[in-house]
């Protein structure tokens, strides 16, 4: 896969990604990619414009190689913009960026709306995303958050619920635990996964579960284990992670409620998260990458 970025004389440039020609590895696993590849626009395409949603501008499939045109949004994925962080002053003022808070605390709790808005918005339309994490939220010029890779993503309009058939590294860290051991996926899996996604927010960018192999990771999910709370994270914040994580998918929150609580707290002039105060340990991760895990 081949990226290009295009200007079009307007204030929004385009991302052009070019596919192929599909090679298959085995025979029919070109006509097969190509599938998986029209099911995601097809995903993108149905779900439309929102303001937290990566949009979907055009596409051509009618022959090799396939073209896909997204609009581009100029700070990358979530993840990287938080590992920069790292790096800051965290007493700088953001004020003089539109649409950014004046510290960096209150513009992390307004990284966490706009994923939860965009979320909102795809429940809504009963689709499930299957692989939400800050990898897959891009961060545009303005700082606004937008939710991407559909890669995942299945219409689960009728029966909400989505069973997983085919193989490969999963994003286990991710993962809620009936995903994890019965293959299941709703809605209410995507919330837990949000929950991580908020962990990796107060923590700049940390690998979930630090130090912990995959494996431990599931066995100590299963008996009750959840991440403790970031040292630098307030509680009713993480109280908001701990929801998401609860055993049984119909005691989790919804999207709507999670992004009003959000918006409750970005009206609020407080901070959540005490960025003076990070917690070092979380990033001495050396574990070997189970070669089963999508990171």
């Amino acid at each position: 896969m081949s990226r290009l970025c295009l200007s079009t004389g307007s204030s929004r440039p385009l991302i052009v990604f070019r596919f192929g020609p599909l090679v298959p590895v085995i025979e029919g696993a070109d006509r097969h990619a190509k599938k998986e590849l029209v099911a995601e626009l097809q995903v993108m395409n149905t779900v439309g414009s929102h303001p937290n949603v990566v949009k979907l501008l055009g596409y051509c499939i009618e022959k090799d190689p396939v073209y896909v045109i997204v609009e581009y949004l100029a700070k990358g994925d979530l993840k990287s913009v938080l590992m920069e962080y790292r790096d800051k002053d965290p007493g700088t003022g953001y004020s003089n960026l539109p649409g950014l808070s004046k510290s960096l605390s209150r513009t992390l709790v307004k990284f966490a709306w706009d994923v939860a808005n965009g979320m909102a918005y795809i429940s809504s339309l009963k689709y499930v995303h299957r692989d939400l994490a800050a990898r897959n939220v891009l961060v545009g010029e303005d700082m606004v958050c937008k939710v991407s890779d559909f890669g995942l993503a299945r219409d689960v309009m009728n029966t909400r619920i989505y069973h997983r058939e085919s193989q490969g590294p999963l994003p286990m860290r991710w993962m809620a635990l009936e995903s994890i051991f019965d293959d299941v996926y709703t809605t209410k899996s995507d919330v837990w996964s949000f929950g991580i996604l908020l962990w990796e927010i107060v923590t700049l960018g940390a690998r979930p579960y630090p130090l912990l192999r995959a494996k431990t990771m599931i066995s100590q999910l299963q008996q009750g284990y959840r991440m403790p709370k970031p040292r630098q994270c307030k509680k009713q914040l993480y109280d908001m992670m701990c929801s998401c994580w609860q055993k049984s998918p119909k005691d989790r929150p919804s999207f709507q409620s999670l992004y009003q609580q959000l918006d409750d707290m970005v009206s609020e002039d407080a901070d959540y998260i005490i960025i003076t105060d990070l917690e070092e340990s979380i990033y001495e991760d050396n574990i070997t990458d189970d070669t089963n895990e999508k990171l």
